[in-house]
């Protein structure tokens, strides 16, 4: 019987992929790994296993791993005082001390030859998991549209929608649709190697008009750059080069892989928007 780790499930990418993975495989066949044990009865009671797995801590992976077939390793988050991708590595590596033979990774966009600086950890993950004689399929996720959530709620109040990034392109999906799509890899019996998953590429003005359709009325675009403080803190700075990253359109490419994978079209930006704002 296939066994089945999942990280990241306290994230919202994480939870979607285990409750898609629990609609077709048995709970008892499904382990999750979180950094705090305290954690665990919330995923118990799904019936699946809880086992500590904390990226940073090597002695807590290989344990952790013991057993599994087939791993989702969700991508950390940036900015630690191990480096993402070195995390990424303790993983891999435990992996396959333990005898994992198929990963799932969740990366991004065009991640071997995107300009943005979010990419380079990214980049030399694929490489790694490439070279480490694991099967392996990697989800280059676009981005979510759930990063928009403030935006939009403040649009739906009667603010102005501020748009920092003009006319670029964006290929919007929601965290629930990346989550499905990487539980789907996990089960496929012959997936390929990179999948480049996203929604339609549409503009900030097309978000607005998704915004105007569900709340009945006119939202008001305004062009507005991002312009850094005189004294900018570490956020503040990595906020503003995204914006920069993104208006020069490195989030502008998207295929027809995740639809492929979904067995139908992701959520048009209405619908996605309707639901955000229901939930």
């Amino acid at each position: 019987m296939t066994k089945y780790f999942l990280t990241g499930v306290t994230g919202r990418l994480g939870r979607a992929a285990l409750s898609n993975l629990l609609k077709d495989v048995t709970a008892e066949d499904v382990i999750v790994g979180v950094r705090d044990l305290q954690r665990a009865p919330e995923f118990e009671a799904l019936g699946v296993t809880v086992r500590q797995a904390d990226y940073t801590k090597p002695e807590t992976l290989t344990t952790a791993l013991a057993g599994v077939d087939k791993l989702l390793l969700v991508s950390g988050v940036p900015g630690g005082e191990v480096s993402r991708f070195d995390q990424h590595r303790n993983v891999i590596d435990a992996a396959k001390a333990a005898g994992v033979t198929f990963i799932v990774y969740t990366s991004l966009t065009e991640a071997d030859q995107n300009k943005t600086f979010l990419a380079e950890d990214h980049a030399n993950t694929e490489t790694y998991i490439a070279t480490s004689g694991l099967a392996y399929a990697i989800a280059r996720n676009n981005w979510y549209l759930e990063n928009e959530l403030d935006l939009i709620k403040k649009a739906l109040a009667g603010e102005d929608f501020s748009n920092p990034v003009g006319d670029a392109k964006i290929g919007w999906a929601l965290n629930r649709e990346y989550g499905e799509a990487a539980a789907k890899l996990l089960t496929a019996e012959q997936p390929q190697k990179i999948y480049e998953f996203g929604g339609r590429a549409q503009t900030y003005a097309d978000l607005a008009q998704a915004i105007s359709s569900v709340s009945g009325r006119t939202v008001k675009v305004i062009d507005q750059p991002v312009v850094l403080s005189e004294h900018p803190d570490v956020f503040e700075k990595i906020n503003w080069q995204l914006q920069q990253d993104i208006a020069a359109g490195v989030l502008s490419y998207t295929t027809d892989d995740l639809a492929k994978v979904l067995g139908r079209e992701p959520l048009s930006l209405t619908q996605a928007v309707q639901e955000l704002v229901q939930r």
